[in-house]
């Protein structure tokens, strides 16, 4: 049977069903290669229903596919409730295609494959010291494998995600509680230090009270990299005073002004449920297609469900948004957008020493369009001489 067209669906009044893609027209430099095994031909089919394409081949890359991290959201979920397995969206970067998940389900690889709880793995393998990376406010990163490559291929690279996205683990109350989880399950796979640390914007925060708690047990941390640190948090607005000084500061400031005395949400909050929404419709329709629900898991009794993404997500931005930080005594390697300059003193006031470089671009772009920059930027303060003498 053909694939239907666009104006096809149309027709037909199809509006909440999306179009289904054409692999032939992603102009892919990987051949077709026919699924091999029962679980690749499974896999292949819930690829086909997260990513609407029509066909998936055993080889095809899913960020070649255009796979995203609310489609990794989705797969990772399909995954875990079809095989029963733990498969978390970030294990994508490191098995792209269908094959590499084939391979990675096998028992002989599942019974020795055991990761420590909140950490996903970019890449295990490398002789250089590992790479710890410590998500934002929304709870996990999902990093495209030009960030892996460029920070280095020879290097271990660590993500943390926060508690409770997975379903199985619950939701911490503070930064400090999240700080200590990380750090157990950081030393499982380097016992001592010194470590290398990464934080994406707000999670800079966790980075902070990570350090703190790290030096408070004797260890220590040789790198320590913000990209793009977090806006002051409220509990310390006071001391730290940001006026705008220009008619759009001005009138994001009057905005959220309005929006606290109506009790709207503010726009990270909106965020977060504007993507449960998305995914809770994704669902709706990947179980239509199916046709056959008798093997579908509901989402409250499966692994990173729309529902309990958005309360560890909600549970952690509280944490975050009340959390006083400490001082660390140590040195930090921050990247800032020139926009968020305004929070030089505070991170000034907070750090031991500090190395700046301000960056021309939106916070998302650091994260997205120019990720192969961002990474650039990690790889040379990592390869940089380190005042606590650790190899490189």
């Amino acid at each position: 049977m053909d694939t239907p067209t666009r104006s096809h669906l149309a027709l037909q009044g199809s509006v909440d069903q999306p179009l289904l893609v054409r692999r032939a027209d992603l102009g892919l430099s990987t051949p077709w290669e026919e699924p091999q095994s029962e679980t690749e031909m499974r896999l292949a089919d819930i690829w086909q229903r997260v990513l609407d394409i029509d066909m998936v081949g055993r080889l095809d890359d899913f960020f070649e596919l255009r796979g995203d991290s609310l489609a990794a959201t989705s797969l990772a979920a399909e995954i875990e409730a079809t095989f029963g397995i733990r498969f978390a969206p970030g294990d994508i970067i490191s098995l792209s295609t269908v094959a590499k998940q084939a391979r990675a389900m096998a028992p002989s690889t599942l019974s020795h494959a055991r990761v420590p709880p909140y950490m996903v793995v970019g890449r295990a393998e490398g002789s250089k010291p590992p790479l710890f990376m410590i998500h934002g406010a929304a709870g996990f990163s999902f990093f495209k494998r030009e960030f892996l490559d460029t920070v280095g291929q020879d290097r271990p690279i660590y993500l943390f995600q926060a508690p409770g996205l997975d379903g199985r683990t619950e939701p911490l109350k503070t930064v400090e509680e999240i700080a200590s989880a990380y750090i157990q399950s950081l030393r499982e796979i380097q016992p001592v230090g010194p470590y290398h640390l990464a934080a994406m914007c707000a999670g800079s925060f966790i980075a902070l009270e990570m350090c703190n708690q790290l030096a408070d047990s004797g260890q220590s941390v040789a790198r320590l990299i913000l990209l793009d640190p977090q806006r002051v948090p409220d509990t310390l607005v006071g001391r730290y005073p940001t006026p705008p000084r220009d008619i759009q500061g001005i009138r994001k400031y009057l905005s959220r002004l309005l929006w606290a005395c109506r009790g709207v949400l503010d726009p990270f909050k909106r965020e977060q449920i504007r993507r449960a929404k998305i995914l809770r419709r994704k669902e709706k329709i990947r179980r239509r297609r199916r046709g056959d629900e008798t093997d579908f898991v509901p989402p409250e009794e499966r692994s990173y469900s729309p529902e309990q993404m958005l309360a560890a997500s909600m549970q952690l931005y509280e944490a975050l948004r009340t959390h006083v930080p400490r001082r660390y005594s140590g040195k930090a390697a921050i990247r800032m957008t020139k926009k968020k300059a305004r929070n030089v003193s505070f991170w000034r006031d907070y750090m031991g020493s500090i190395d700046f470089d301000f960056w021309d671009g939106r916070h998302t772009e650091m994260f997205d369009e120019q990720i192969t920059e961002t990474a650039g930027f990690v790889r040379d303060i990592l390869e940089s001489p380190s005042e606590a003498g650790d190899d490189l």
